[in-house]
């Protein structure tokens, strides 16, 4: 099997390339740029809410730090393949459902059970179908192959534990990762894994490990940022201390890449909440040294040549 190059470029890609790009929170676009056929356009977590913008979250609420860095307001509109998580507001809101109904209506949407929550209760909306779309509805440890723009896509969903353990995650709200692989042609292009809001340690990946290791990961998209509940207040200041961090920190980060053994991992969910705690200062300072992790920044592109 061959193995793509990743590099590190704020900068376009040329035909032939793959590239992700960071827009902030756990919204990034993997783009497979093609000659003689469609591009293959796949995006996760549209949270595009402006800077200033505050979120309720009930015992605490956020605020966002950084302007979602889109390319003008045609941005997202030609998104093939949709992967929601979960269904917390950082990782959809009203801005980024309207991109996914103005969007390609042939979009086909992928979406944790839990997103339908936030669809009814924070999003206000009646139609689950996100506009007569192809929802597919997937629990972890469920499995669904595609066709899209001539190429095969297997995706597995797998656990994504909100917390450092399972219950810990239960009480915040568990979700997907997505293991995702293509093709097309019958020769490989990419294998990789999106982990959602997770904490790494080997009991939340033990259910999942023999799927996520039994072929080359070409890279991981992971949500660092250390989340927490506001310290602030002293209800928020309280379930902190009970519930701890529910997502990755460096440290889990260079310990999942390890056991993962992924070629690249490539760290969104940072700095663009105030509940993000984590502040990654540049691409590689906080991961001990290992230059096959990198923060994306929002509005930086990373070309898999």
């Amino acid at each position: 099997m061959q193995q793509a190059e990743i590099l590190v470029e704020n900068t376009a890609a040329t035909e032939g390339t793959s590239t992700l790009r960071s827009i902030g929170g756990a919204t990034f676009v993997y783009k497979i740029i093609t000659t003689g056929k469609q591009d293959l356009i796949i995006a996760c977590d549209p949270v595009l809410c402006p800077k200033g913008h505050v979120q309720n979250y009930g015992l605490f609420k956020s605020t966002r730090m950084q302007e979602p860095a889109l390319e003008g307001d045609a941005d997202l509109l030609d998104v093939d393949l949709w992967l929601l998580t979960h269904g917390h507001e950082d990782h959809l809101d009203s801005f980024g459902l309207e991109r996914i109904l103005n969007g390609k209506k042939d979009s086909i949407v992928i979406a944790h059970p839990s997103v339908e929550g936030l669809m009814k209760k924070v999003l206000k909306q009646k139609d689950l179908t996100f506009g007569n779309r192809n929802v597919h509805w997937m629990s972890p440890a469920q499995d669904l192959k595609l066709e899209i723009n001539g190429f095969d896509i297997t995706l597995r969903s797998v656990n994504a534990f909100h917390g450092s353990c399972r219950k810990i995650g239960a009480m915040v709200g568990n979700g997907n990762g997505y293991l995702v692989s293509i093709s097309s042609n019958g020769n490989h292009h990419s294998r990789f894994y999106a982990t959602g809001d997770s904490i790494y340690n080997e009991d939340n990946i033990s259910d999942d490990y023999k799927e996520l290791s039994e072929n080359p990961l070409d890279f991981i998209v992971t949500n660092g940022g250390e989340a927490s509940m506001d310290k602030k207040k002293i209800i928020g200041a309280i379930a902190t201390r009970v519930i701890g961090s529910i997502t990755n920190n460096s440290k889990n980060i260079i310990e999942m890449h390890k056991k993962l053994k992924a070629r690249k991992t490539l760290v969104v969910h940072h700095g663009t909440f105030s509940h993000y705690a984590e502040v990654l200062e540049d691409k590689t300072s906080s991961f001990d040294g290992n230059d096959d992790i990198e923060a994306v920044f929002p509005g930086e592109t990373v070309v898999i040549v």
